[in-house]
């Protein structure tokens, strides 16, 4: 199912954004917003029609879209006022978000207003605005860029988003998310950035029930849940883990299932939101022989990539330091931000996988 974009519906009905005022767009806004979640709502209804058949919902536009057009501020004040929460609609609705670059940046020569009656912008304004709504969805827990590749055809940008949404649901596809060791990490980062402290739990399942099993790089269907605990930017590791347990900004819940695994660098997987009750349930049934692992997750956009810095917690202490970027292929040129001093790639390192962390401790415990 693909649920239209409210905006677009407003605006093709009559609705002329640049001849409002301030305070009729923040009307227009708050109206857009219920109207989008409606839609949104409406359709996963229906798709819940058959429940024997697996569905798949693609929205044209995010509720977070609204901060972009807002100044900042008015965006949550405008949530709160029809009853919802920045949090819950940032981390809790969407399983994963896929952003596909203007051609305002990169491809100018295509950029044009013909295609679509309701956008107005100029292609300085589209950059801009582009540029604000990769940053509404930073530290969203599966965030994919599609840039304007000079290479590329159009129908190569949109086989690469198509790409991303087969990877979404467990489909195998072209893509790989590849991870650096990182000799230093700023205290501070120049640039924006979201911060998490992350838990993992591996669960019980028909075939790992056995010692043998559990301990092998070859396992069949896997599963973990995860937990993303927000906490304010800039923290230390000491106060992360403070706010995390006293008072966190957002909690949000997400089930990985790995489909299959051909050794540690080959993984189709799935991944999906959950609720609070089901995170509990299911995190009854961990599996044997391993132990949840803990993480400070510090996550930052830089030119076209969504890098995440892991600081890996173990007993003791700090126990390592990856960083991870999602990539198209295992041949893409990754351009580190200056501010990082990266190490070698550990891709095919399982020393520095969650799986072998978990099973590796599970033994010392």
């Amino acid at each position: 199912y693909c649920v239209p974009e409210a905006a677009t519906i407003f605006g093709t009905a009559g609705l002329n954004w640049g001849a409002i005022t301030p305070e009729e767009a923040w009307v227009a806004q708050k109206e857009l917003f219920r109207t989008q979640m409606r839609l949104e709502d409406s359709f996963v209804n229906i798709s819940r029609l058959n429940e024997k058949k697996s569905t798949v919902l693609l929205c044209d536009r995010g509720l977070m879209d609204g901060s972009a057009y807002m100044p900042q501020g008015k965006f949550e004040e405008m949530v709160n006022k029809v009853g919802e929460d920045v949090g819950d609609i940032k981390y809790g609705r969407y399983d994963a978000v896929i952003h596909m670059v203007t051609a305002a940046i990169g491809a100018e020569k295509y950029y044009t207003l013909e295609n679509n009656e309701a956008r107005h912008e100029s292609r300085e304004q589209a950059g801009q605005l582009d540029r604000r709504l990769r940053d509404a969805y930073v530290g969203v827990n599966s965030h994919f860029i599609i840039p304007n590749r000079e290479e590329w055809s159009f129908d190569d940008k949109v086989n690469s988003a198509v790409d991303r949404v087969c990877q979404i649901v467990g489909v195998p596809v072209q893509g790989i998310r590849k991870y650096f060791s990182l000799k230093s990490v700023p205290e501070r980062l120049p640039i924006p950035e979201q911060q998490f402290v992350v838990d993992y739990t591996y669960l019980q399942t028909e075939a790992s029930c056995d010692e043998d099993s559990a301990n092998s790089s070859s396992v069949g269907p896997r599963s973990r849940v995860q937990k993303r605990t927000e906490i304010p930017p800039q923290s230390s590791l000491e106060s992360a883990l403070r706010v995390a347990a006293a008072q966190p900004l957002n909690i949000s819940y997400s089930l990985r299932e790995e489909e299959e695994y051909h050794g540690f660098q080959n993984l189709t997987t799935s991944s999906r939101i959950i609720s609070k009750k089901e995170y509990q349930i299911l995190k009854t049934k961990p599996m044997d022989h391993t132990v949840e692992t803990r993480r400070w997750r510090r996550v930052f956009m830089h030119e076209e990539y969504i890098f995440e810095i892991d600081l890996v917690l173990g007993p003791k202490g700090l126990d390592h330091v990856k960083l991870a970027v999602e990539c198209e292929n295992l041949n893409s040129k990754v351009d580190f931000p200056p501010f990082l001093e990266v190490g070698d790639e550990v891709t095919n390192d399982e020393r520095y996988s969650s799986w072998h962390l978990a099973i590796s401790r599970g033994k010392d415990s």
